[in-house]
C-alpha cells in the first residue's frame, strides 16, 4: 500500500545490511523503518548546520559570567532554584 505524496525508489544495500534491517524492522516493515531513519538523519544534519552557523556567536568577552564551567553550573543551579 503506497501513501499519497510518496514516491517509490530503488536503492542498493549490501546484503549484510539488508539482513540486519530485516532482523530489526522485519521484511514487511522496511519502508517505514527507513523513512524514520532518514527523517532523523535529516533533522540531525539540519541541527548540525544550524549549530555550525551559530558557532562563535557568543564569546567569553561578551558573556564573562559564562566563561567557565563552574560559572555555568552556578547559573543553572540558580535557575533551577527559582522553579
Amino acid at each position: 500500500m503506497q501513501k499519497k505524496n510518496s514516491t517509490k525508489i530503488n536503492i542498493i544495500l549490501p546484503e549484510n545490511l539488508l539482513n540486519k534491517l530485516d532482523e530489526v524492522a522485519g521484511p514487511r516493515n522496511r519502508s517505514p523503518f527507513v523513512v524514520n531513519l532518514i527523517r532523523q538523519e535529516l533533522k540531525r544534519k539540519e541541527m548540525l548546520k544550524i549549530l555550525d552557523k551559530a558557532s562563535g556567536s557568543w564569546t567569553d568577552e561578551d558573556y564573562p559570567e559564562f566563561d567557565t564551567s563552574a560559572k555555568i553550573d552556578k547559573f543553572v543551579d540558580e535557575l533551577r532554584k527559582r522553579d
